[in-house]
C-alpha cells in the first residue's frame, strides 16, 4: 500500500513538472513573444503580444497560483498549471499586452534562487513583489506606455494589488477572482497560513487615482465573494458580479466583452 502511494506521488510530481504542454501552441497560435528578464533576486519569464493597438495603453497581466500543492499534501515540483488562464486571457487581448511571470513559473522552476517557498508559503512575500516590480520596470523602460492597467487572476490578483501602486503610469488595477484577504481564504479552506506572505487587506491600498475593479464569480468556491467583498468594504473599489461563473468558467469566453466594458468604463 505504501509503495503504491509513493508511486502515485511520483507520477503526480512528474505530471506537474511537465505542466506547460499547452503553452507552446498558444504562443505560436497568437504570435506571442517571450523572454527572460532578471529581477532581484529572481528571474522572470515575460510574454507579450506584438503591438496590436496603435495607442499608449498597456494591459499588464499576472497569473494565478497554478499548482503549488498536489492533493494538498505534497509540494509540486513545478507550480505552473497545464493551462494558465491569465496567459490565455492575455493571448486573446487585442490591446498591447504583457504577462509578467511569477518567480519559478513558466519553465523557470530551476532558475536562479528558486525554492518551493516561492509558490507555497512565501508566494506573496516582499521578495516576490520586489523582484516582480524590478522585472516589470526593466521591461517598461524598453516598452514605455503612458496608461497601464494591471490585471491579475486569482493569486495574481493578490500580486496585482501589491504591485500596482509602485508601477509608473498605472491608472487602474483589475482583479478576476482575486484573493484579496489571504487570512480569510486560508481559514475558509482550512489551509496552512501563508505566514511569509503579505496580505492585501492588511496593506496600504492603491492611491485614489488608481481605479480598482474587482470581478467575482457567483459560483466561485475557491475565492468566494466574501473574500473580495471584505477587501472592498475596507479599501474601496468597484465590484462586477458574474453570477453563473466559478473560479475557472467562463472567464476566457467572456473576456473580449469584459475588455470592452473596461475600455468603456475606465
Amino acid at each position: 500500500m505504501k509503495l503504491s502511494l509513493l508511486l502515485l506521488t511520483i507520477v503526480l510530481l512528474v505530471n506537474c513538472a511537465t505542466g506547460l504542454h499547452t503553452t507552446p501552441s498558444l504562443i505560436e497560435k497568437n504570435a506571442l513573444a517571450q523572454t527572460v528578464i532578471p529581477g532581484h533576486p529572481f528571474d522572470h519569464k515575460i510574454f507579450h503580444n506584438s503591438a496590436r493597438a496603435n495607442n499608449n495603453t498597456l494591459h499588464l497581466y499576472i497569473a494565478g497560483d497554478g499548482i503549488p500543492w498536489i492533493e494538498g499534501k505534497h509540494i509540486a515540483a513545478n507550480p505552473t498549471p497545464n493551462k494558465s488562464l491569465a496567459l490565455n486571457l492575455m493571448a486573446v487581448d487585442t490591446h498591447n499586452a504583457v504577462l509578467i511571470g511569477r518567480p519559478c513559473y513558466f519553465e523557470m522552476e530551476n532558475a536562479r534562487n528558486c525554492q518551493p517557498d516561492l509558490w507555497t508559503f512565501a508566494r506573496f512575500s516582499q521578495d516576490v513583489v520586489s523582484s516582480m516590480l524590478k522585472a516589470t520596470n526593466e521591461w517598461l523602460e524598453i516598452h514605455p506606455h503612458s496608461n497601464i492597467i494591471v490585471i491579475g487572476y486569482s493569486g495574481g490578483g493578490t500580486l496585482a494589488m501589491l504591485l500596482a501602486p509602485h508601477i509608473p503610469n498605472v491608472t487602474a488595477v483589475v482583479t478576476i477572482a482575486g484573493n484579496l484577504n489571504i487570512e480569510h481564504w486560508t481559514k475558509e479552506h482550512d489551509y496552512l497560513p501563508l505566514n511569509q506572505s503579505i496580505d492585501p487587506i492588511s496593506s496600504k491600498p492603491p492611491p485614489a487615482q488608481i481605479k480598482q475593479v474587482h470581478i467575482i464569480g457567483g459560483k466561485d468556491k475557491n475565492v468566494t465573494a466574501e473574500i473580495t467583498l471584505s477587501y472592498v468594504h475596507k479599501h474601496g473599489g468597484i465590484i462586477w458580479r458574474y453570477p453563473e461563473f466559478n473560479h475557472y468558467c467562463c472567464w476566457l469566453d467572456e473576456w473580449p466583452r469584459i475588455l470592452q466594458r473596461l475600455e468603456t468604463e475606465l
